[in-house]
């Protein structure tokens, strides 16, 4: 029927029902219906006299005078029907580009029928059979440049419920231009952001949260890029584990983060009620609120503000630190080694004739360190950087391994009778983690990986594998990735995995252990779902559903950019060679450093199948996965079964260690005084 044919129809239906009676007519040629009402006072009279005494009459009049506009309809449209039932405007903007799809009626009261239908004409629709009278501007195009100004004019208060970040940021630019309070909710905990423009014009927006930040560079961030800038956006570092876990799935099970009904309508009620607060001039201050209606407002209540980071003090470089005796300096080269975790499990003593490397209780709970394997590589590291050290300062080395119980071996010192050429000392203060995942892989020389052959030449029994086949390192970073998976899902190696890492620069200085999340070379998404890790709640909420997939990312990027991948290994499996392989792996890491050749090293893998072959104790899902890894981990090293795994690594041409990349500083209270 034409417009014309559907007005005729209706003046007909009014003349056959009494169309001269009290009262008005509304038509809703969506759903072909007509209904007679009260005229406008009277049907607003009568429509919100439960509101009393919640809400006074004279309120009620001045909510009826009051503008508020609402960009973004998904979460949004629960906001704006709330507000439309209990009647706490006279006027709705409504702001979306967006139309309906079948997955947003997980959260959207809306039927099935309005597929594809704008979300603005949705909601007007939904308001319009509410309440008629109730004015309802639409604009089909969301918040643009060009309808700022007829959108925001004369508003009393701005929510905020869209996904572009850019547009977030100019909203409030233009909010505070205007002097007008911007709410809005996560859908989270119950969370509700209150930013009073109208009292505080000079406030900046997001709390200060993203000081600094380049507004123009938002629009072009991927999905998972946009997840570090949300988490401050919406102070979403306390969410719920299952929201915070469900992040880490984004762009892997997920397409975007979730949204559920209930945390919707709780939003749209919290939201509507602020807002009629602010309106109505009652307390509602600025500040993130969680939860309970009669907390958002107070200022007592308000969540901290977590402010960007403006940039953190350099660590000090242990090359230059002042050096004290000779046995004090080859100590301190001694520290610089590396160890699992940076857990630095070394503990030097003054003998008569050198010194003597003893281990430190390191407190580990997961099996990975059960039988100490682990432990005395590092060891085995500070124990031929203590070697390489001596010969730099003139002196003959000789190491006499004891293994007795945390006494690993001692290393006796004397003058070298002819001088000793040792190349890879200049090296020690050099040598870093290089995690650096270039775009273009660049093969290694033959030679390069020649002279790190080489290496191996004074440890016999100890075999260092190689590769340089794309499709070789894909499969083997596909297994280190899946190794990680179980790890972080392992609940006691979670544990371990929280205390190695440095969750700020101040808690690194503090400790001197640890890696700082700075060195990890991790982009800003990753270092928001590396933080949302540290929660055992969010591990446990993974484990559950089965999910964390995420977690592979980050070990198999770290393969798949490699211009090799190698793995030290040794055909006995008994500590002594551990000790030996951890010497080898020192040597071969300098040689690396001296060769313009960035190291870091894959552990899970390693620490997965010894586990297994020990029978030291592994959940479930890890039981299940290690024989299968195993089996292609050998295939593609041409591995026997019986065997001691000491370090896989990837490797990387750089021009040196990155520049300014961070140091993980080393405890100092390594040399004890007394001789044992």
């Amino acid at each position: 029927m034409s417009e014309r044919d559907i007005r005729e129809a209706v003046q007909g239906f009014l003349s056959d029902h009494g169309g001269d009676s009290y009262g008005v007519w509304a038509h809703f040629p969506w759903s072909g219906r007509v209904v007679r009402l009260l005229p406008e006072a009277e049907f607003v009279e009568l429509r919100t006299s439960r509101n009393q005494h919640k809400i006074t009459i004279a309120e009620q009049r001045d909510l009826g005078m009051r503008k508020i506009g609402v960009v973004g309809l998904s979460v949004g449209q629960a906001i704006a029907l709330t507000l439309a039932l209990e009647r706490s405007c006279g006027e709705l903007r409504l702001a979306d580009f967006d139309a309906i799809d079948l997955s947003n009626l997980n959260r959207l009261r809306c039927g099935v029928h309005n597929l594809g239908v704008l979300k603005t004409i949705a909601a007007a629709r939904e308001i319009a059979e509410i309440d008629p009278f109730l004015i309802v501007r639409c604009f089909h195009d969301g918040y643009t440049a060009g309808n700022a100004s007829a959108f925001l004019e004369g508003l009393d208060v701005l929510v905020d419920e869209c996904d572009s970040l850019d547009v977030k940021f100019r909203l409030r630019e233009a909010a505070r231009a205007r002097r007008i309070p911007v709410l809005m909710s996560a859908s989270d905990r119950g969370m509700v952001d209150i930013e009073r423009f109208d009292q505080e014009p000079d406030r900046s927006p997001f709390h200060g949260r993203l000081d600094g930040l380049q507004v123009d560079t938002l629009a072009a961030l991927t999905t998972e890029e946009k997840v570090p800038v949300l988490l401050e956006m919406a102070g979403l570092h306390d969410a719920s584990a299952r929201l915070r876990a469900s992040m880490l799935e984004i762009d892997v099970s997920i397409r975007t983060w979730p949204q559920l009904a209930a945390d919707v309508a709780f939003g749209g009620a919290a939201v509507c009620n602020v807002a009629r607060r602010v309106l109505l001039g009652e307390p509602a201050a600025s500040g993130c609120y969680r939860s309970d209606f009669e907390d958002i407002g107070d200022p007592a209540k308000a969540l901290p503000i977590r402010r960007r980071e403006a940039g953190v003090e350099p660590l000090p470089d242990p090359a230059s630190q002042p050096a004290g005796d000779v046995l004090e300096r080859i100590v301190a080269d001694a520290a610089l080694s590396p160890s699992a975790g940076n857990d630095q499990p070394w503990l030097w003593q003054r003998a008569r004739d050198g010194l003597v490397l003893r281990q430190r209780h390191v407190d580990h709970a997961s099996t990975a360190h059960a039988d100490n394997k682990i432990s005395l590589v590092g060891l085995g590291a500070a124990l031929e950087s203590a070697v390489i050290s001596a010969h730099h300062e003139g002196l003959a080395a000789h190491v006499d391994v004891t293994m007795r119980a945390d006494h690993i071996a001692t290393l006796r010192l004397s003058p070298a009778l002819t001088r000793i050429e040792e190349p890879l000392h200049a090296q020690l203060a050099r040598r870093r983690s290089v995690r650096t995942r270039p775009t273009v892989v660049a093969d290694l020389t033959p030679a390069t990986l020649a002279a790190l052959q080489a290496q191996m030449a004074d440890f016999p029994g100890l075999h260092l594998n190689l590769l340089t086949d794309r499709d070789a390192i894909g499969e083997i970073g596909a297994i280190a990735g899946e190794a990680e998976h179980l790890r972080i899902l392992d609940p006691v190696a979670h544990a371990d995995f929280v205390r190695e890492v440095c969750w700020s620069d101040a808690e690194h200085r503090e400790r001197r252990e640890g890696i700082p999340l700075a060195a990890l070379g991790l982009t800003a998404a990753e270092r928001a779902g590396l933080s949302f890790l540290a929660d055992p709640a969010v591990m446990r909420t993974l484990m559950d559903a089965e999910l964390g997939h995420g977690l592979r990312k980050l070990s198999q990027s770290l393969a798949n950019t490699a211009s090799a991948v190698g793995l030290l290994w040794t055909s006995s499996d008994t500590p002594v060679e551990y000790l030996r392989g951890g010497r080898a792996l020192q040597r071969l890491w300098l040689a690396a450093t001296a060769a313009d050749v960035g190291l870091c090293p894959i552990t899970a893998a390693c620490y997965l199948f010894n586990a297994w072959r020990n029978d030291l104790g592994l959940t479930p899902a890890q039981a299940r996965a290690a024989p299968m890894l195993d089996e292609r981990f050998r295939r593609r090293f041409d591995l026997p079964a019986a065997r001691g795994d000491i370090a896989l690594f990837r490797m990387v041409p750089v021009s040196a260690a990155p520049a300014g990349a961070p140091l993980t500083l080393r405890r100092q209270d390594v040399l004890a005084r007394a001789e044992p």
